[in-house]
């Protein structure tokens, strides 16, 4: 008979997802460092702010944050979503032509993508993760 799944207590659960942000950012600042390539820095913190937008907009905390974020969020999708289709036929048609191919395979490009990529992933996780198993309290009126 299998053994059912290890349950680990909630802090043990919190230190290891710090550790892996840790190891993440870590590697990322590393990477930034070593390349020397102010725009992947750049790719990075733009990343870093969509991914804390994002985690902030799937995780809200009271029925007001619910609303407002629900209105955001419908203003937000009709106007990316407008914008993605406005350019999506030039972008493939950008995509499939063999002059532009090495772009897409340019080292200093798939930097400053995966880069941003990777601090829109952790961060988006990160604010998630606490705003769902961490909630702050609101003060009373009474407390100062």
């Amino acid at each position: 008979m299998l053994p059912g799944p290890i349950s680990f207590p909630k802090k043990v659960k919190l230190a290891l997802s710090l550790g892996a942000v840790a190891l993440l950012y870590g590697t990322v600042v590393a990477l930034l460092i070593y390349w020397k390539d102010d725009l992947a820095v750049l790719s990075a913190l733009f990343g870093t702010a969509l991914g804390w937008t994002l985690g902030t907009l799937l995780s809200p905390f009271k029925e007001g944050e619910i609303r407002t974020f629900k209105e955001v969020s419908k203003i937000l999708s009709a106007f990316l979503g407008g914008i993605a289709l406005s350019k999506a036929g030039h972008l493939i048609d950008m995509l499939s032509t063999d002059k532009n191919l090495p772009i897409l395979f340019d080292r200093m490009v798939v930097r400053r993508l995966m880069s941003a990529g990777v601090c829109l992933l952790v961060t988006m996780m990160v604010v998630f993760v606490s705003r769902q198993y961490f909630p702050v309290d609101e003060p009373t009126k009474n407390s100062k």
